[in-house]
């Protein structure tokens, strides 16, 4: 379990701040693009830019605690977490200690997601406290902040770096009788090419229409839109990108450009290890690229039509 606390002390009478922070007002305090929305003891919240139910149980202790566990109905690469609020009565001050606690699943995603679900779910935190201050004090609410975003620089770097290795690994491939490292290698090359072209194709497209943006962001792949894929689009992550709609040429049909770029990059650019593997594999190795090449393709045609960029530049387009 990883753990974050944070500890702050407010002016201001005991009744009024566990009012604000009791389940009834548990929206109101929370960064409105997490879209918290509580049925019953069901809360619906946006993490890694998907929806994800959790089924919440929350234990109150009358101006003294508050604490609420949330338990993921779906799949989840964070199917649970429990958050703590305490209060204490300091002099005139109300002391607050909060403490989330949660967990990643599967471990590798740990490893992957643990810094930056650190630093979003901190500065979740910050914005608590500032909400809960600026609401006491009949200010405006604090400014929103995007989840789980990296800059578009260190976005840029990290996918240029990962087609780069791509080009770098078929290098190194050759007939031999080492079967097996050209089959790793092809492999390796041809998930690169996948995955690491979809993103940075909306960012290239985009900026040479005149679309600005102004971060990417780690989320979970669309497929977890799609119930028959839910279980394995929840460890699925991904690169996205935001639009910086404050600037920038949008019109529907750049728009619509720019998202279809990414599914024909993530179709396309595998063929690069396709074309090696006709100059270097074996008859076995070519029919397997071949294969999983086609098959990735009529995959992205169905499912990105259904939920993913050719859906969404079918939609703009129509707006």
């Amino acid at each position: 379990m990883l753990k974050i606390r944070r500890e702050y002390l407010l002016k201001h009478p005991i009744d009024d701040v566990f009012k604000l922070y009791t389940l009834n007002m548990f929206q109101n305090i929370m960064p409105r693009n997490l879209k918290p929305r509580i049925v019953e003891s069901v809360l619906t919240i946006r993490l890694l830019n998907q929806d994800i139910r959790y089924f919440i149980e929350v234990d109150l202790k009358e101006k003294e605690s508050i604490v609420l566990r949330a338990r993921s109905i779906e799949c989840s690469p964070i199917p649970i977490f429990t958050l703590k609020t305490e209060l204490n009565q300091v002099d005139d001050y109300v002391k607050i200690l909060e403490e989330l606690e949660f967990s990643i699943r599967p471990r590798i995603l740990s490893i992957l997601l643990r810094p930056i679900v650190m630093n979003t779910f901190s500065s979740i935190l910050e914005f608590r406290e500032e909400a809960v201050r600026n609401h006491l004090e009949n200010k405006p609410p604090p400014r929103e902040f995007n989840l789980f975003t990296i800059s578009l620089s260190v976005g840029s770097l990290i996918q240029l770096t990962g087609l780069a290795a791509g080009f770098l690994i078929l290098w190194f491939i050759y007939p031999t009788d080492l079967l097996f490292i050209n089959y790793l290698l092809l492999l390796s090359s041809w998930i690169i090419f996948w995955y690491f072209s979809h993103c940075l194709a909306h960012y290239i497209v985009g900026r040479i229409l005149g679309i600005a943006f102004s971060s990417y962001f780690v989320g979970l792949s669309n497929l977890y839109r799609l119930d028959k894929f839910r279980r394995f689009g929840c460890y699925m992550i991904t690169l996205g990108i935001y639009v910086d709609r404050s600037t920038g040429k949008r019109t529907r049909s750049r728009m619509a450009v720019m998202y279809l770029s990414g599914a024909f990059s993530s179709m396309l650019l595998p063929l690069v290890t396709l074309v090696r593997t006709f100059e270097a594999g074996t008859l076995d190795q070519i029919m397997l690229i071949s294969t999983i090449t086609t098959a990735n393709i009529i995959f992205t045609l169905l499912f990105s039509s259904r939920a993913g960029d050719i859906n969404k530049a079918l939609k703009t387009h129509k707006k």
